[in-house]
């Protein structure tokens, strides 16, 4: 059995370091917080060194910091606070917008991981036949995470880092860039040790139409900066990221709330292979406050975190576009791959990041909230793409409540990445578990009268069971399914709540013999305390990979908040 679409069923620093004991025994006493390390005259201090009992005179000493950032070093019978700087900013890295042959134009951004900051300072390291050393090449504001460098040109290589100002000195500094020329149109870059040549010539590159933003929130349960925007690619064949103007990569610019300007949050490399039918994954890395699910089951042993991260506050009911270059000055119609925003703002740039009039205000309240296109029958159970924002995208919550003049249908966020589970219905058949039994009768579905109201079952639960086949022609180690269409929270009367629910392996007789059916777990975070609901995904515990041609009995258990008729569709998802 090889359906087409989503299967359906329906009737009808604070860290307190552990040095006190050795510092007692000398007659010191530990109150407070910090580091503690220790000096003597035999070797050189190195902080976090193991900790030794000091012999010295007993000498009651007592302190009290109040701040994290201190060490504390024994030396000359005493104990000496030194002040250590707050850590660097991290993940540094150059975008490239395009240049000539002698030279090329670019940005550097940077993830802000201080709090404090008033500023940041930009240090380069020039290389010809010597290095020139470290000295300041430029600084921003407050906040500012990225910054313009000048045309960069042949034959020197280049080194840069980036530090924070704070009111109490320098951070540290960011992991450093290296950019070292190899002729007069190419280079390598170096990331964190990672090689990555770039060219400024341009080059063919036929941009695939199909990566689309399937997923997004500018605010989560963690405040603001708790974002995350989710990118798909809609075909059955790899997309390999390239540009025609020579620039770094795509990237995904946001405008202004009130439509005044728009300015770059994330790029998507050159030379990134997005998978058939799979996610790309950027999140919010704010130090404070930022993206809340990385802990999102994926594939085996990963979990959802972001493919790419990004610091600045993409502002509440915006709009977000994606483009097929890293170059601001080609942020226009023709480059654009997809948008996604809100209605309100009128003109040339909020009609640039939105497609059709928008959607409705979502507002400035904090939860786990996600806007996700619609999967349905109709679209095959792929995300719908019909040109207009508000057509294809759904509002879905964790506690179903209004989100500014939004209602939203009960559901969860259930962000993808490069390492997620991919659609694959096509791939896979699904027949009742009973084949000699019609599919709305037992043991294919088993109607259950408890009341369990604790557990989002008022009215009891629906217990619907099948039997899966692996026609992929590999053997599967992760599976999902995902839920893309039911009858939920806000239901109208005659229509049933459902609230997917976890459910564990259960002995069913089938034809005179015993089968095992696996239960299937709701996917968290974020927590679901209403049951699970439209995006939540639903996982099979595999105890071996599923072979080629084999079977596995499945069980979906559904509780009932209101009793009627009722619909219940979802995607099967898969990883080798």
């Amino acid at each position: 059995m090889t359906p087409k679409g989503p299967r359906r069923w329906t009737l009808g620093k604070v860290i307190l370091v552990a040095f006190a004991l050795c510092l007692t025994a000398s007659g010191l006493t530990w109150t407070g917080w910090g580091r503690i390390g220790r000096r003597d005259t035999a070797a050189p201090y190195r902080a976090g060194s193991s900790p030794a009992h000091v012999q010295a005179s007993p000498v009651p000493v007592s302190f009290s910091p109040a701040s994290p950032s201190k060490e504390y070093v024994y030396a000359g019978g005493r104990l000496i606070a030194t002040e250590e700087p707050p850590p660097g900013p991290a993940n540094l890295r150059f975008v490239h917008t395009g240049g000539t042959s002698s030279f090329t134009t670019g940005y550097l951004q940077w993830d802000d991981t201080t709090e404090n900051e008033t500023g940041f300072v930009v240090e380069s390291d020039q290389c010809g036949q010597t290095c020139t050393g470290w000295s300041q090449y430029g600084q921003t504001g407050q906040n500012v995470t990225t910054f313009t460098t000048p045309p960069l040109s042949s034959p020197p290589s280049y080194k840069f880092r980036v530090k924070a100002v704070t009111p109490s000195g320098p951070s540290g500094s960011s992991n450093e860039i290296d950019i070292y020329f190899m002729n007069a149109t190419c280079w390598y870059e170096y990331i964190n040790g990672k090689k990555i040549q770039v060219c400024t010539a341009t080059s063919p590159c036929t941009t695939p139409t199909t990566l689309i933003i399937s997923e997004f929130r500018l605010r989560g349960a963690a405040g603001a900066r708790d974002e995350l925007v989710e990118l798909y690619n809609a075909s059955d064949s790899s997309i390999n990221v390239c540009t025609s103007d020579g620039s770094g990569g795509w990237t995904l610019a946001a405008r202004t709330a009130s439509g005044a300007s728009a300015a770059p949050v994330f790029t998507v490399p050159n030379g990134t292979v997005i998978p058939a039918r799979g996610h790309f994954l950027a999140v919010n890395a704010s130090p404070t406050g930022g993206y809340s699910l990385s802990s999102h089951p994926a594939g085996i042993g990963t979990t959802a975190a972001g493919d790419i991260t990004y610091t600045s506050d993409i502002e509440d009911n915006s709009g977000i576009a994606l483009f097929k270059t890293a170059n601001p000055a080609n942020f226009t119609a023709e480059n654009r791959l997809d948008a996604a925003g809100f209605s309100g703002a009128a003109g040339a740039i909020p009609d640039l990041y939105r497609e059709g009039g928008g959607l409705s205000s979502v507002g400035t309240q904090n939860g786990d909230y996600t806007l996700y296109r619609k999967m349905t029958s109709a679209s095959g159970g792929r995300p719908q793409d019909t040109g207009n924002n508000a057509s294809d995208f759904q509002l879905v919550s964790t506690d179903g409540g209004f989100y500014g003049s939004m209602q939203a249908a009960l559901g969860a966020p259930g962000p993808e990445n490069l390492s997620s589970p991919v659609q694959r219905n096509s791939s896979f058949g699904m027949t009742n578990l009973d084949t000699s039994q019609g599919s709305s009768v037992p043991p294919n579905r088993v109607r259950d009268f408890t009341s369990d109201p604790a557990n989002n079952a008022t009215f009891g639960t629906l217990a619907i069971r099948r039997t899966v086949y692996n026609n992929t022609g590999g053997s599967v180690t992760r599976l999902h399914f995902r839920v893309v269409g039911l009858t939920t929270w806000p239901a109208p009367s005659g229509t049933a709540d459902l609230r997917p629910m976890t459910s564990g392996d259960v002995q069913v007789q089938v034809q005179g013999v015993w089968r095992t059916v696996k239960g299937t777990t709701l996917v968290q975070p974020p927590a679901q305390p209403n049951g699970g609901g439209f995006n939540s995904a639903m996982s099979v515990s595999l105890p071996q990979p599923l072979a080629p041609g084999a079977t596995v009995d499945v069980q979906f258990r559904l509780g009932l908040q209101q009793t009627g008729s009722f619909n219940f569709f979802i995607n099967v998802e898969a990883l080798p």
